[in-house]
């Protein structure tokens, strides 16, 4: 790791449940977070489940994750930008979703327009 980057220990499937990387998220101001590794249908998905549940925006960066069966990372894949409701529900919602998903090279384009990884 850089200096000042945040590393955490986890020892649960998500990185928020056994980690104070909220916390430390937070002290940062950051609000959104780009989510890359394996396993993307366990340690990911977990990890952008709970992003979510804590009010952060998720971006899945798909071609820097990677699972053993690459079916289960396109599952995992469709289950994060997917919509979480069906047209049929009681109120007609359709479009919640865990995260947006892009591509590596475009998240590198991106970062190097606001100077590498400022907190956004």
């Amino acid at each position: 790791p850089l200096p000042g980057e945040i590393v955490v220990d986890k020892w649960t499937f998500g990185a928020f449940a056994s980690t104070d990387l909220e916390t430390q998220l937070r002290r940062r101001g950051v609000r959104r977070i780009l989510l890359a590794g394996i396993l993307t249908n366990v340690c990911i998905m977990a990890t952008a489940v709970q992003a979510v549940d804590r009010f952060f925006r998720v971006c899945l960066v798909e071609d820097a994750c990677g699972a053993f069966d690459a079916r289960w990372h396109q599952h995992a894949v469709e289950l994060i930008n997917g919509p979480q409701t069906l047209k049929e529900n009681h109120h007609g919602s359709v479009g919640l979703y865990f995260g947006e998903v892009a591509k590596l090279s475009d998240v590198e384009t991106a970062l190097a327009k606001c100077g590498g990884g400022a907190a956004v």
